[in-house]
C-alpha cells in the first residue's frame, strides 16, 4: 500500500514537471536537437554588367552530404538575392551560378556557410569567369600523306601540350579544358608513335579565343599554298694565267695580271719547294695588289720552286689554280 502511493506521488512529481517544461518552451527546444535555419543567398551582379556580360538565370546550389537543394535566385538592383527557410543544421557547400540563353555557365562561384538552428545564417559570392573548352577535330581528308596519321599533339601557348590518338576509323578528335582568354595553338601529327622520327607534320600556330564556360569547336584541315623557287648560278671567278717569276738573288718577285672577275676580292698565292711536294698557301694579298716578293734565303741551291695564283671573289668563291710558273735557283 505505501509502494503504490509512493509509486502515485512519483509520477505525479514527473508530470508537474514535464508541464512546467512544455510551458517554458524547453521541452520543445530539447525535442528538436538538430533544427534548422534559416539562409540569406547573395550575389552582386554589377562588375558583370560593367562588363557587358548578359546573364539568363541566376542558381544556388546548396549541397550537403548527398543532399542537394536548387534555389533560383531573383533580382534586387544590381544583385541576385533568395532566402531559404528552415534549412537543415550543418555545414553547406554553396556554388552560385550565372548562366546564359543557351543554359551554359561562364560565371560561377563556390564557398561553405554554416547553418545554426534557429538562427539566420547569410553567404555572399563573387562570380568568377568559368574555364571553357577547346573541342578540335582533325580533318585530314584529301592529304594522303597525312591521314596515316594515328597519333596527334595539341600545343597550346600559354597551356602546354595535350596528346591524343585515333579511336577506331573515326576522325583525330580532342577536347581540352583552358582558363578564358587568348591562345597560339598548332598540331602535330605522327604516325604510330610520339617520336621525332615518326613525326610527319607541324601546322604553322594560329590564334584561338576561349570564352568563358563556352565551347569552342573547331574543325582544322591542313592549308595549302604556292612556293615559287628561282636562283641564279654564281660561278666562282676564271683561272689567271700563270704568274711572271723574276729572280734577284735570293729575293723572287712574283708578278700576275689582274682578274677580270669584277667582285674580285683578293688573291692568294701558293708556292712549293719542289714541284714533287704538295702546294702551301704563302700570302693572302688584296684584290688591288698585282704583285708579291718571296724571300728564298732558307732554300737550298738546286730547287726547283713552283707558284700558282688564284682569285677569290666577295663571296668566298676561289677560282681554279693558275698554270704553274717554275724556277731552278742557282
Amino acid at each position: 500500500m505505501y509502494r503504490a502511493a509512493g509509486a502515485t506521488r512519483s509520477g505525479l512529481r514527473l508530470a508537474v514537471l514535464a508541464l512546467a517544461l512544455v510551458l517554458t518552451g524547453c521541452l520543445s527546444t530539447m525535442s528538436r536537437p538538430g533544427g534548422g535555419g534559416e539562409l540569406a543567398i547573395r550575389t552582386d551582379l554589377a562588375p558583370l554588367r560593367a562588363a557587358g556580360v548578359e546573364t539568363g538565370a541566376v542558381v544556388a546550389i546548396l549541397s550537403q552530404n548527398r543532399r542537394t537543394l536548387t534555389v533560383p535566385l531573383v533580382l534586387d538592383g544590381e544583385a541576385a538575392v533568395a532566402t531559404v527557410p528552415r534549412l537543415l543544421a550543418g555545414v553547406w557547400q554553396v556554388r552560385i551560378e550565372a548562366r546564359d540563353a543557351e543554359g551554359d555557365v561562364p560565371y560561377a562561384g563556390t564557398g561553405t556557410v554554416t547553418v545554426r538552428p534557429g538562427q539566420n545564417s547569410s553567404v555572399q559570392l563573387a562570380l568568377l569567369p568559368q574555364p571553357g573548352r577547346l573541342s578540335l577535330t582533325l580533318d585530314l581528308s584529301g592529304f594522303p600523306e597525312l591521314e596515316a596519321a594515328q597519333k596527334a599533339r595539341l600545343l597550346v601557348q600559354p597551356g602546354g601540350t595535350t596528346s591524343f590518338e585515333r579511336q577506331g576509323e573515326g576522325p583525330l578528335q580532342v577536347e581540352r579544358e583552358l582558363p578564358p582568354g587568348s591562345y597560339d595553338a598548332r598540331i602535330a601529327l605522327y604516325e604510330d608513335a610520339y617520336y621525332s622520327s615518326k613525326l610527319i607534320y607541324e601546322s604553322p600556330w594560329w590564334p584561338c579565343t576561349i570564352r568563358p564556360g563556352k565551347t569552342t569547336s573547331l574543325v582544322w584541315r591542313p592549308q595549302t599554298g604556292v612556293v615559287e623557287v628561282g636562283g641564279r648560278v654564281e660561278a666562282p671567278p676564271p683561272p689567271l694565267p700563270a704568274p711572271q717569276l723574276q729572280l734577284a738573288g735570293r729575293l723572287l718577285t712574283l708578278t700576275w695580271e689582274p682578274s677580270v672577275a669584277p667582285d674580285a676580292a683578293a688573291y692568294r698565292l701558293y708556292w712549293r719547294e719542289d714541284t714533287l711536294l704538295p702546294f702551301t698557301l704563302l700570302a693572302e694579298v688584296r684584290a688591288d695588289t698585282h704583285t708579291y716578293t718571296h724571300d728564298l734565303a732558307s732554300v737550298p741551291p738546286g730547287s726547283l720552286v713552283g707558284y700558282v695564283v688564284t682569285v677569290v671573289d666577295q663571296g668566298g668563291q676561289e677560282s681554279l689554280r693558275s698554270p704553274e710558273a717554275t724556277l731552278s735557283l742557282p
